[in-house]
């Protein structure tokens, strides 16, 4: 999936969001990656809402 870039606002979380949980319904593995840990949180808990992930499939790494 090539980067999403776009002001605030714009629905980049949500779009991550769904694509990830599009892509772990499909089996395959994901390395989300960002320059803000806040970034990564907020589409960790996007992924987590939608519960589309088996229990214990998502690890984070780095300070919340």
């Amino acid at each position: 999936m090539p980067p999403v870039w776009g002001p605030p606002g714009t629905g980049k979380t949500l779009v991550l969001t769904r694509a990830i949980g599009d892509l772990i319904a499909a089996g395959k593995r994901i390395l989300l990656v960002s320059a803000t840990n806040i970034a990564v949180g907020n589409a960790l808990l996007g992924i987590l809402r939608e519960h589309r992930h088996p229990s214990g499939t998502i690890v984070r790494v780095g300070s919340p």
